[in-house]
């Protein structure tokens, strides 16, 4: 018969390698982890909750990159480290704006980004509400 401890150490096994499946599968979930770390993190924009989202050098305090996520359409990040081993900027940002909802997807932007403990990823709130850019307003006349 198993020990308490041995059943506690298969147990947590199992729910790290669980953990890092996620991690690894690249499931773009809303907000992601809430830290720059190296999981995806998706930003979704609404018409009640447009969001415009920037990377922050904070060595410097100067915004590197920033988007304005079109209502309807979600932008998904993540940080490769040790991209450029040795430059100011070592690693790098990979983006991609898609549909809201899109759970996988390849990624074909990226930008040099700072390392990890000097950046600092913002997410701002538009102006709302704030239409679809497909969208077509219609009036309506009251007699």
């Amino acid at each position: 018969m198993p020990t308490r401890r041995a059943v506690r150490n298969v147990m947590t096994t199992l729910s790290l390698a669980a953990l890092s499946f996620g991690a690894l599968s690249g499931c773009y979930t809303p907000q992601g982890p809430g830290y720059s770390g190296l999981a995806p993190e998706t930003y979704i924009s609404t018409s009640l909750s447009p969001k415009t989202v920037s990377l922050v050098d904070k060595r410097t305090d100067e915004t590197v990159w920033s988007v304005d996520v079109p209502v309807g359409k979600q932008v998904v990040i993540i940080f490769r480290e040790g991209q450029n081993e040795g430059a100011f900027m070592p690693d790098t940002l990979l983006w991609e704006v898609m549909d809201a909802g899109k759970k996988f997807g390849k990624l074909d932007n990226e930008i040099p980004s700072p390392p990890r403990s000097s950046r600092r990823v913002d997410m701002a709130l538009r102006p709302a509400p704030e239409l679809p850019a497909n969208a077509t307003m219609t009036q309506t006349s009251s007699n």
